[in-house]
């Protein structure tokens, strides 16, 4: 028997259903995902009060059916239940991408470079913070001796801490 992937509950994986079926129902996307049928309907109603979907067909509104307008690409668009844009903790992904991204140990400067964006700029003392966090959860590893002070992302450390 073939085993299932495991689901993805995020917003992420919300969005990748989404982007995979084209035209898709909120149960349809609860399956796929593994989210509540709650989480899916007040991401549905951001990303539709955002404009990025819309509803092609409503008989009655349990049954609506949508689909994407405005695709963004993989990464999932970060709305709130009005469709404002959300940027809350777009900086500590950006640093724990840049992190993954770079495998080698890196200090606290060259991390904040690679992870800034025009959007939202990191500080050095930001990715620093970011990076004593992620050591006291086991996600990354201080390497011994190197001053200024130095991580290095521990692949799969990051799953089994929770991150």
């Amino acid at each position: 028997m073939k085993k299932r992937p495991p689901l993805d509950r995020s917003r992420t994986g919300m969005w990748a259903a989404m982007r995979r079926r084209g035209a898709f129902r909120p149960r349809d996307i609860a399956f796929d995902s593994g989210a509540s049928p709650d989480a899916v309907q007040t991401y549905i109603r951001g990303l539709a009060a955002a404009g990025i979907i819309e509803c092609i067909e409503r008989d009655p509104p349990r049954y609506a059916i949508y689909q994407i307008v405005h695709d963004e690409g993989a990464e999932a668009p970060r709305v709130d239940i009005r469709g404002r844009r959300c940027t809350r903790g777009v900086r500590r992904e950006q640093v724990v991408a840049a992190l993954k991204v770079l495998g080698a140990p890196v200090g606290a400067e060259e991390l904040a470079l690679v992870a800034s964006t025009d959007a939202a700029p990191v500080s050095a003392a930001y990715a620093a913070a970011i990076c004593r966090k992620l050591s006291a959860a086991g996600a990354v590893r201080v390497v011994e001796g190197a001053q200024p002070r130095r991580w290095v992302w521990l692949p799969g450390a990051a799953e089994r801490a929770g991150l």
